[in-house]
C-alpha cells in the first residue's frame, strides 16, 4: 500500500515537472524578452533555421541585385537568374541566394558610422509588378533555393512585398523597413489581402505588423497575454483583447495616423528578421559559404565558356561592322556564353556607336552575358558600347567620356531623346547615364524626386513631354571632361575597378581566358593599307604614268591593266573610305570588267583575262571569310564550302561563254554584241605584193601577241597573228605567210652563243 502511494506520488511529481518544463519552453519561444537573453535568442534562431531550411544548405552562394523602382526588365532578369540557380542546385542541398535591394541613384551600399542617411529604396514600384515577383519567390522554383533579402538601407513602397516574399531578411544596422503606402492614399483591400497572403507563407513578419505598413489608421501594439503569450496586434484586435480581459501588458509600436516603419534592431529583437549586419561582407561570412558568385548574376545555366573581343580604335562604319562580325563569330563558332569586351577607343561616330550598343543590347541574355572592361579610355561616343553591356568594369586610371574623335553637339544629343529612353530601358540604365558623358558643352544637372530618388541629365530631355513633374533640379554636375574610373564606380555607373582582364576573369570565377578575337589578318592588312595617306597619291601618279605608257605603245597590255588597278585603289582609299566592304566590291567589279574586256574587246586570252580572274578570286575570298589559312574544323568546312561556290560559279561562267559563242547572235537583245565577220576587202596588187614580199623576213613584236598584236618588220609596223599562241613583246619573229592585212608569224629562238 505504501509502495503504491509512493509510486503515485512520484508520477504526480514527474507530470508536474513536465508541465512546468513545457510552459517554460513555450514562454521562452514566445516572449520578446528572449531578445534580451543572447544565449536563449541564439537557441531560438537555430531552431527556426532547422524549420525554415528543411534541407541542408550547399557550400555555394549567389549574390544577386535587384533595382528599384522595379521595372519589367528587373523582374525578368531576377526571375531568370533565380531559375538558373535553381536548375543547377543539387537535390539535397539548397544554394543560398542573397538578393540585395539597390536603388537607381548614384549612392547604393551599406551605411558606415557617421554616414548621412541615404534615400529609401523601392518607392515608385508598381504593386502588380511587385506582387508578380513576390509570388515567384514563394513559388516552387524559388523554394529550391534559400532566398535572403538584404536591405542595406531603408526600404519603402511596394519593394517591401518583395522582401517579405524571401525566406529570410537581413538588414544593415541603420536600415528601416515599412511605409508601404507612402506614395499612395487609401489602400485597396485586395492589396492588403495580397500582403497578408505573402507574409503568412513566410511567417517572418506578423500579419498585423504588415497591415500597419499599409494602413495609417491601424496602429500596432506588442501585447503580452495573461498566459504569457506575446502577440503583435492592431488597435482593433487590442480592443477585443482588452474586453476579453486577456492583456497583461501592452506597448505601442506604431501610432494611428502614421504608417508602420520598423528599424533593423526592432525587427531583430522581435525575431522578424534573421540578423542585423554591419556590411555585406559580414552577411557573407555569417553563412559559412566557401565560394560566393559575386557579381555573376547570370541568366546562363551550365558551365561558363568565355570569349574575348577587342574593341580598339576609332569608331567608324567599317570598324563597327568588323566588331559585330567578330562578336557574332565568337558566340556562334565557340559557343561562348560569357563575352568580355576589351574597350579602348577615342570614339568617332555617334550613330555607329549607337548601332553597336543596340546590337549588344539585343543579344539574347539567356544565351550570352556581356562584360565590358574599359582598358585606358573610352572617349566620346565609345562609352555607349560599355554602357550597353550587362556589366561594366573599368581599369584604374582610365578616362571615360568627354571630348573624343567625333564632335558631338547639344543638338545631336537632344534630337535623340527618344533613342536614349528606349536604349535605357533595354540596358537597365537611366537615359542620363547614357548621354551625359558624350558632349562637353552639354549642361548636366542632378535631379531629385519627392521620395529622394536621384538621376542626372539635361533639363530639356528630363522634363520633355511632362515627364518627372514632381522632380526638382539640384546642382550642376561637372562632366565636361568626362569621368575618371573611380568617379564612374562611385556613381555606380560601373560595377567596379579591375586592373586587367585576368583579374576580371578571376572575379567571375574563371581560371583563364582565351586569346582575344581580333579582326582577321586580311582585314588588319587592309586597314593598315587604307590608313596610308601617301599611298593614295602615289597610286594616282602611277595610274597616269601607266596610262601615258599605254598610249605610246600599240595595243592594250600590262600598263593598261595596272593603270586600272591603281586608279581603282585610289578611288577606294579616297572616295569610298578605305573599308573592307568597298574593297570587296572594287575587286569583284574590276575583275568582271577585265574579263569582259578580254572577251569582247581584246582577242585571245592575256593580261586582262588572267588578271580579271585573280581580282574576282581575291574579292570572293574577302567577301566569303575573315581568315586566310583555316586552323580549325569550322574554318576548314567554311573554306571547302566557299571553294565549291567559286568552282561552281567559274564553271557556270565558262559554260555560259561556251554557249554564247554559238548562240549569242540568235538572241534579239544580245545580237549586237557579236561582231559580224569582216567583209572581204579588195587590196590593190601593189599592197598585196608588198606584204607577200616580206615572207621570210625577221621582225620584233612591239606588243604582246594574244595571239594578235603588232610587230616591227623591215622598218615598218604591221598587224601580225602568232601561230605559236601567246608571244611576249620584244620577241623575235619570222613571217611565214599573209592573211588579209595581217601577217602570220612564228617565234624564233635566239641562237645559242658558244
Amino acid at each position: 500500500m505504501a509502495h503504491s502511494i509512493q509510486n503515485r506520488f512520484a508520477c504526480l511529481i514527474a507530470i508536474g515537472c513536465l508541465c512546468v518544463a513545457l510552459v517554460a519552453n513555450a514562454k521562452a519561444l514566445e516572449r520578446s524578452d528572449v531578445g534580451e537573453d543572447k544565449a536563449a535568442r541564439q537557441a531560438v534562431l537555430q531552431a527556426d533555421d532547422v524549420v525554415l531550411e528543411n534541407k541542408p544548405v550547399g557550400n555555394n552562394g549567389h549574390w544577386l541585385q535587384v533595382r528599384f523602382p522595379l521595372t519589367e526588365a528587373d523582374d525578368r532578369n531576377l526571375r531568370s537568374r533565380v531559375q538558373a540557380i535553381s536548375e543547377q542546385s543539387v537535390v539535397d542541398k539548397r544554394p543560398i541566394v542573397v538578393i540585395e535591394f539597390v536603388g537607381r541613384d548614384a549612392s547604393n551600399g551599406d551605411l558606415a558610422e557617421g554616414d548621412i542617411a541615404l534615400d529609401p529604396i523601392g518607392r515608385g514600384t508598381e504593386f502588380e509588378r511587385a506582387l508578380a515577383l513576390a509570388r515567384f519567390l514563394v513559388g516552387p522554383v524559388a523554394l529550391r533555393c534559400r532566398t535572403v533579402a538584404y536591405l542595406s538601407r531603408d526600404v519603402e513602397g511596394h519593394a517591401v512585398l518583395v522582401a517579405l516574399a524571401c525566406e529570410e531578411i537581413a538588414m544593415s544596422s541603420k536600415a528601416n523597413l515599412g511605409r508601404v503606402a507612402i506614395d499612395e492614399g487609401a489602400i485597396d483591400g485586395v492589396v492588403i489581402d495580397a500582403y497578408q497572403a505573402i507574409s503568412k507563407r513566410r511567417q517572418n513578419v506578423p500579419a498585423d505588423a504588415v497591415t500597419s505598413m499599409l494602413d495609417r489608421d491601424v496602429g500596432l501594439f506588442r501585447v503580452e497575454s495573461i498566459g504569457g503569450k506575446i502577440e503583435f496586434v492592431s488597435q482593433a484586435r487590442l480592443e477585443e483583447k482588452r474586453l476579453a480581459g486577456d492583456v497583461l501588458s501592452e506597448d505601442q509600436l506604431s501610432i494611428a495616423g502614421q504608417l508602420g516603419n520598423f528599424s533593423a534592431q526592432q525587427m531583430r529583437k522581435w525575431l522578424w528578421i534573421r540578423q542585423v549586419v554591419k556590411d555585406d561582407q559580414e552577411l557573407k561570412d555569417s553563412f559559412g559559404v566557401n565560394d560566393w558568385v559575386v557579381g555573376g548574376e547570370s541568366l546562363i545555366s551550365g558551365p561558363r565558356k568565355a570569349g574575348v573581343v577587342e574593341i580598339h580604335g576609332v569608331v567608324t562604319e567599317s570598324t563597327v561592322g568588323r566588331w559585330m562580325r567578330a562578336i557574332d563569330e565568337v558566340i556562334r563558332d565557340a559557343n561562348v556564353n560569357l563575352l568580355f569586351l576589351d574597350i579602348e577607343s577615342p570614339g568617332g561616330n555617334l550613330s555607329q556607336s549607337l548601332r553597336l550598343a543596340d546590337y549588344i543590347a539585343g543579344l539574347d541574355d539567356t544565351k550570352v552575358e556581356t562584360i565590358a572592361w574599359i582598358n585606358g579610355e573610352a572617349l566620346g561616343d565609345s562609352v555607349l558600347i560599355g554602357m550597353a553591356c550587362d556589366r561594366l568594369y573599368v581599369k584604374p586610371g582610365s578616362k571615360v567620356g568627354g571630348p573624343g574623335e567625333a564632335s558631338i553637339s547639344n543638338v545631336d544629343i537632344e534630337s535623340l531623346a527618344g533613342t536614349w529612353q528606349e536604349l535605357a530601358k533595354r540596358v537597365q540604365r537611366t537615359p542620363g547615364e547614357l548621354y551625359s558623358l558624350l558632349c562637353p558643352t552639354l549642361p548636366i544637372h542632378e535631379f531629385q524626386s519627392e521620395n529622394g530618388q536621384k538621376e542626372v541629365g539635361t533639363e530639356s530631355i528630363f522634363f520633355a513631354n511632362n515627364a518627372h513633374p514632381n522632380w526638382k533640379i539640384l546642382e550642376k554636375v561637372k562632366v565636361d571632361l568626362g569621368m575618371s574610373a573611380e568617379e564612374l564606380v562611385q556613381r555606380r555607373w560601373a560595377k567596379g575597378l579591375e586592373g586587367s582582364l585576368k583579374d576580371l576573369a578571376t572575379t567571375w570565377g574563371l581560371n583563364e581566358l582565351p586569346e582575344p578575337k581580333r579582326v582577321s589578318r586580311i582585314e588588319q592588312f587592309v586597314q593598315r593599307i587604307a590608313g596610308m595617306e601617301w599611298l593614295a597619291s602615289l597610286l594616282l601618279i602611277a595610274s597616269f604614268t601607266l596610262i601615258t605608257n599605254e598610249f605610246t605603245s600599240p595595243g592594250i597590255g600590262l600598263p593598261g591593266f595596272l593603270a586600272l588597278i591603281c586608279f581603282s585603289l585610289f578611288v577606294w582609299m579616297r572616295v569610298l573610305g578605305g573599308t573592307v566592304e568597298w574593297l570587296e566590291i572594287i575587286l569583284i567589279g574590276a575583275g568582271i570588267l577585265c574579263v569582259a574586256i578580254e572577251i569582247f574587246v581584246l582577242p585571245g586570252f592575256g593580261v586582262f583575262g588572267f588578271g580579271g580572274l585573280l581580282l574576282l578570286l581575291s574579292g570572293i575570298i574577302l567577301a566569303s571569310q575573315t581568315f586566310v589559312i583555316p586552323t580549325n574544323e569550322y574554318q576548314w568546312r567554311s573554306t571547302a564550302w566557299h571553294t565549291s561556290q567559286v568552282a561552281i560559279a567559274c564553271l557556270s561562267v565558262f559554260a555560259m561563254i561556251y554557249w554564247m559563242k554559238d548562240h549569242l547572235e540568235q538572241l534579239p537583245f544580245f545580237r549586237w554584241l557579236k561582231l559580224e565577220p569582216p567583209v572581204a576587202e579588195v587590196f590593190d596588187e601593189t599592197e598585196s605584193n608588198k606584204l607577200a614580199s616580206l615572207i621570210g623576213e625577221m621582225g620584233v613584236t612591239t606588243t604582246m601577241c594574244t595571239p594578235y598584236g603588232k610587230a616591227r618588220i623591215a622598218g615598218g609596223y604591221f598587224d601580225v597573228h602568232s601561230q605559236d599562241g601567246l608571244i611576249g613583246s620584244e620577241t623575235t619573229v619570222k613571217v611565214i605567210g599573209v592573211s588579209g592585212k595581217s601577217m602570220e608569224v612564228v617565234k624564233v629562238e635566239p641562237p645559242v652563243v658558244d
